[in-house]
């Protein structure tokens, strides 16, 4: 069982075969829950690791702050910030801290 390897690593004890996780991120699809979702359990099936890591947006925590991000022709699938919520280094300051309602709002459902 794959809970069960996992939690023998973290107690260190010794197993036959070492557990394996790999990712990858889904641009685009993470920029809706039940894409990236899709997405995910489809990854999950297809290479059967042991551990699964959940992989949203790379920019939803700059997002939260007010940022704005963009997908782009990236060979990683990154997006970029286009505006930027701190411009200088007093405005770290003003920034508060950011409100999970607004930013579930803006999600695609």
């Amino acid at each position: 069982m794959k809970f069960e390897k996992i939690r023998s690593v973290i107690l260190g004890e010794e197993l036959d075969e070492i557990p394996v996780s790999l990712w990858r991120h889904f641009p685009g699809m993470d920029l809706d829950a039940s894409s990236l979702c899709r997405a995910q359990l489809s990854f999950q099936r297809r290479f059967d690791p042991d551990l699964m890591k959940l992989c949203p947006s790379g920019g939803y925590a700059s997002i939260a702050f007010g940022a704005e991000i963009e997908y782009y022709d990236s060979p990683i699938g990154a997006p970029r910030t286009r505006v930027y919520r701190v411009k200088d280094a007093e405005e770290w300051a003003s920034l508060d801290e950011p409100s999970t309602r607004t930013y579930l709002a803006s999600c695609p459902r």
